[in-house]
C-alpha cells in the first residue's frame, strides 16, 4: 500500500488487498480520514473488487470520543447499510466493543450484532 499522512490532520491510503485464505479475488481500497478535532474523527472508503463483477463498495463515517474510556462511531454504505458501535474500557486492560447493523431501507430484514470482550496481557 501507500499512504500519506499529516499528524492530527488527515490520512490518505491506497493498497491492493489479497486474502490468501480464501480464493477471493483482490480488492483495490482507497481511504481517506480527517481529524476533526481530539474527539472527532470523519472518513470514507472506496473499495473497488477486481473481478468480472466489479463490485464497488462506498462507506461514510466516523468517530466521536465521548469520554477518555468511551468511543462510538457510526458509518453509512452505498447499499444504505448502517453500522454503529461503542467501544468501553472497562479497566486498564479490558475493552468491550458492541456493534449493529441494519439495512436502512428495509428496517423488517434481520439486524446483526455482536460484541467483543478484548483482554490485553499485564
Amino acid at each position: 500500500g501507500l499512504g500519506y499522512s499529516e499528524k492530527g490532520q488527515f490520512e490518505v491510503t491506497g493498497k491492493l488487498s489479497e486474502n490468501f485464505a480464501k480464493s477471493s479475488p483482490p480488492s483495490l481500497l482507497l481511504q481517506y480520514i480527517h481529524y476533526v478535532d481530539q474527539q472527532t474523527t470523519l472518513g470514507a472508503n472506496l473499495t473497488h473488487v477486481l473481478d468480472d463483477t466489479k463490485t464497488v463498495t462506498a462507506e461514510l463515517g466516523g468517530t466521536y470520543k465521548l469520554n477518555k474510556d468511551t468511543k462510538v462511531g457510526a458509518k453509512l454504505d452505498n447499499r444504505a447499510r448502517v453500522g454503529l458501535h461503542a467501544l468501553h474500557n472497562l479497566g486498564e486492560n479490558v475493552t468491550l466493543t458492541q456493534s449493529v447493523q441494519f439495512d436502512g431501507r428495509d428496517l423488517k430484514l434481520p439486524h446483526r450484532y455482536g460484541f467483543t470482550l478484548k483482554f490485553k496481557q499485564c
